[in-house]
């Protein structure tokens, strides 16, 4: 694009661009750093993207004081590295090299983002909470024309889905994504990692996934459109939650079955079928143990 040449010429390309976001449980100190060869150069680049922008001079520190849509944001170069901030105390403790405040991300990714969940307070991740629990408040009310029976699963599948997210926002250490390019392959490559805090029932679950094996590899085939292999295991706890919603369903889904408009012959198929469908599904989730395999083929002659 037309900023590509100003990208070139006032950014050291063969580094990275980084953020930091630290929080007092109250206020959020953000900065960011960008690898500068050139800053006035740097300066048109930002101008480039919000042209309405008004950048005045800088003070005798050479720190730029910029308002951007109803926020002030301080920017300084010390070394090769232009910084911006929402804190101007933070300004003295930039460090001369930003890098190693990335823990090796850009060694891996081309762009990635690291949250360390634990080191947010508890009374904000609790605040990520209240409109899950709001809304789970107002499904304990039954909706118009909602059986009995339809309202009671509702409420146990909404209450479960609540109580696992709660568990994954209170002891999830950290959460990572990553966008990076296999140098050789030239493919690209998507991580998602997730850690949970030591000794919690979170990381006892993630524990079970280093004991799955899938008997199904044969699915993965090198002329696929599209493969998908996913094995696993689960606590007894879970699978004994899991097999009871599957016998909750499938019971409700065989008594539906009545009342579809369907011969005798075809509701007695649908419901032998289904049955089936059922009793494999629930003896899956029973033994603790999940292994599925999908492979499709496209070509011209498939």
């Amino acid at each position: 694009g037309p900023l590509a040449p100003q990208v070139r010429q006032g950014l050291d390309t063969t580094k990275p661009w980084g953020a930091v976001v630290q929080t007092d449980g109250v206020q959020f100190r953000i900065f960011a750093f960008l690898p500068v060869t050139d800053l006035q150069k740097t300066l048109a680049l930002i101008k480039g993207f919000a042209q309405d922008l008004d950048i005045p001079e800088p003070d005798a520190d050479g720190v730029y004081k910029i308002e951007a849509q109803g926020q002030t944001v301080f920017m300084v170069q010390k070394g090769g590295w232009a910084y911006l901030t929402n804190d101007e105390e933070s300004l003295s403790e930039m460090p001369d090299d930003p890098v190693p405040l990335l823990g090796g991300l850009d060694e891996s990714y081309a762009v990635a983002v690291r949250a360390v969940v634990a080191n947010v307070p508890q009374t904000l991740r609790d605040q990520v909470l209240l409109p899950m629990q709001a809304g789970l408040a107002m499904a304990q009310q039954p909706l118009p024309d909602e059986t009995p029976e339809q309202f009671a699963i509702r409420k146990r599948t909404i209450a479960r889905s609540m109580e696992e997210f709660t568990k994954l926002i209170r002891e999830t250490e950290a959460a990572q994504i990553g966008l990076g390019v296999e140098p050789q392959s030239k493919a690209l490559r998507l991580d998602i990692e997730i850690t949970a805090t030591e000794g919690s029932s979170v990381a006892a679950d993630y524990a079970l996934a280093g004991e799955a094996k899938s008997d199904l590899t044969g699915f993965y085939l090198p002329q696929s459109a599209l493969t998908a292999l996913v094995a696993g295991t689960m606590a007894d706890s879970d699978s004994a939650q899991l097999k009871d919603m599957v016998d909750t369903y499938g019971s409700k889904a065989l008594a539906d079955l009545d009342e579809q408009d369907l011969s005798d012959n075809e509701r007695k198929l649908a419901k032998q079928m289904l049955g089936d469908l059922i009793e494999v599904i629930g003896k899956t989730v029973e033994s603790g143990r999940i292994d599925a395999g999908l492979s499709v083929l496209a070509s011209a002659d498939s």
